[in-house]
This record gives C-alpha cells, structure tokens and sequence, in this order.
C-alpha cells in the first residue's frame, strides 16, 4: 500500500474514532458518519454545508505522515459565517496515534465547556492496543476506505 493510501485509511479511521466519542458528548449532536464521508474531497463550502446538513459548526481536519511522525489538524468552523471556532494541530509519534482522537475529542468538548454524557464509559469501556502493527490493522479493517 502505498503512502497516500495509508494515510487515507489512517485519516478515515481516525474520523470513525473522533465521530464515536463526539458523539458521547451531552448537548452535541453529531453527523452520522456515512453522511460525513458523501463530503469527503468535495471542497463543499462550509457555510453551505451548514445549510445542507442543518448543522451550526462543522469539524474538519487533515493528516500528513512523514516517516513515524504524524500531524493532524483539527479545526472547527461556524457554517453561518465559515469562521473558526476552535483549531489545533497536533504532533505525534506514529505509535501515539491510539489515543489522539480521544485528545481531539476531549481538547473540542473543553473548548466548547461540553462534557462527557455520564453512561459513555461505563456503558462502552474502551480497550486499546500498544500493539501499533494490530492498530494500523484495526484501522484498515474498520476504515472507510477500501483497499486493494
């Protein structure tokens, strides 16, 4: 596989991860993820996304893998205006990778003074793997693209 197909499996596992505990979040409702990916590479304008999707802000980001380093950009834009609300990057080792989407998720509800609904632990406990060669299996297995 090579390198933009593996960063693309990587980025759409990610996206699967970050929407599930999003979605965990009290007083936030979150965009089924088979309807974010119809959006996937298409450019849509935020603002008009905002109005298809009947949403008011719209997290997007990017993925840029170089070597074991990895570089995710979150941002998190108002689609009545198309400004930013919220924008980080972070910087990771490749094998960091298991639990950045919960920083991600974390890092937006903190911004935005959103807490985790009381059940989203204790009824779906997480377990992760330090194992990266079984976490870069899971995502090519769980994620949205499809491999050849």
């Amino acid at each position: 596989m090579d390198s933009n197909h593996q960063s693309e499996y990587l980025a759409d596992g990610l996206t699967d991860e970050i929407t599930n505990d999003l979605a965990n979040l009290n007083n936030l409702r979150v965009i089924a993820r088979t309807t974010a990916f119809e959006f996937k590479g298409k450019g849509v304008d935020v603002r008009d996304l905002g109005r298809r999707l009947n949403v008011e802000a719209a997290l997007e980001g990017s993925l840029v893998r170089e070597g074991n380093r990895v570089r995710i950009r979150a941002q998190l834009n108002r689609t009545s205006d198309g400004y930013h609300l919220w924008s980080r990057a972070y910087d990771i080792d490749s094998h960091d990778l298991i639990g950045v989407q919960q920083q991600i998720a974390q890092s937006i509800a903190d911004d935005m003074n959103l807490g985790r609904a009381p059940s989203a632990e204790t009824a779906h406990p997480r377990r992760f793997t330090n194992d990266t060669q079984a976490h870069d299996l899971y995502l090519r297995g769980h994620g949205g693209t499809k491999h050849r």
